[in-house]
């Protein structure tokens, strides 16, 4: 009788239990696929950290090997250590080499937990700006040389412009030429 009267209160039908084993199937789904995107969300993270951890320490190596300490040499793994300490979720234990050639730094980041892994490579080109410096003033020393020169061989800044002068005649089409006759 009792059972009646707490059907009838649930609007005058049967329940028999359908939902709640639905659910039972449905809430493992559920909480795996929210366990998926934390895990995804983590893996990012730290891959982002990773990548500017070693981005950084392979343009500060550029940097650094034009002026080494006084031992002559930097420690760029330590430094990469200190950019990525404390701020990995996953990869907590991650590792890096850093490759220091003529031309480039490179550093390779290496990261593993369980099934995941990271393998993460930067490049930074060693700066030479005082080569650059040098051949421009190279450059600015031959031009100064040719105008010179001209100036000195009687091709004087008016000559040259009225050769230039000529030059915008021809190219502009205006004249008595050959689409303009007389006939």
């Amino acid at each position: 009788m009792k059972q009646k009267k707490q059907m009838s209160a649930c609007g005058e039908r049967e329940l028999k239990g359908a939902i709640t084993v639905e659910l039972s199937y449905l809430i493992p789904v559920i909480l795996m696929i929210f366990l998926t995107v934390v895990y995804v969300t983590f893996y990012y993270h730290d891959k982002n950290i990773l990548i500017g951890a070693a981005s950084e320490t392979a343009a500060v190596g550029a940097q650094l090997e034009r002026k080494p300490d006084e031992n002559g040499q930097t420690d760029l793994a330590g430094f990469y250590q200190e950019r990525i300490q404390g701020k990995l979720i996953l990869f907590s234990g991650a590792q890096a080499s850093v490759n220091i050639t003529r031309k480039w730094v490179e550093v390779n980041a290496y990261a593993e937990r369980k099934w995941m892994r990271l393998h993460v490579v930067q490049r930074a080109a060693m700066a030479e700006p005082e080569a650059a410096i040098r051949r421009l003033w190279m450059l600015e020393k031959a031009a100064d040389a040719v105008k010179k020169e001209k100036m000195e061989s009687g091709d004087g800044p008016a000559q040259i412009e009225d050769n230039n002068k000529d030059q915008k005649q021809i190219g502009t089409g205006t004249g008595t030429g050959a689409s303009g006759g007389d006939t």
